[in-house]
């Protein structure tokens, strides 16, 4: 990650899903396959067993969430969250809520 992702932060590189779409799936799976696998993001372990089940993915993947304290360190080095980093569930219906990541 350190040659691959130089252009980072430690903290960003020691995300998991970093590492996974860094060194696995653009690295070591687009040399294995010679091509960029497509992904999929799911929510449920079930619907990843299920996919599985039915040979509808080559690969499942199950990374960490990142928390807050990720957050807060990646912006705190100017940087930004990698896709899909920062899904955080529930989602609001609508509006917009602002909420300070200092701790108080």
């Amino acid at each position: 990650m350190d040659k691959l992702a130089a252009a980072h932060s430690g903290d960003w590189r020691g995300l998991g899903v970093s590492i996974l779409h860094v060194l696995v799936l653009d690295h070591l799976m687009k040399e294995k396959a010679g091509h960029n696998p497509s992904c999929k993001y799911v929510h449920l372990l079930g619907e990843v067993e299920d996919a599985l089940a039915k040979k509808e993915c080559d690969l499942a993947v199950l990374v960490a969430p990142a928390g807050m304290d990720h957050v807060e360190e990646i912006a705190g080095n100017l940087e930004k969250m990698p896709p899909k980093s920062t899904y955080f569930y529930p989602k609001l219906l609508s509006g917009l809520l602002f909420n300070s990541l200092k701790n108080s």
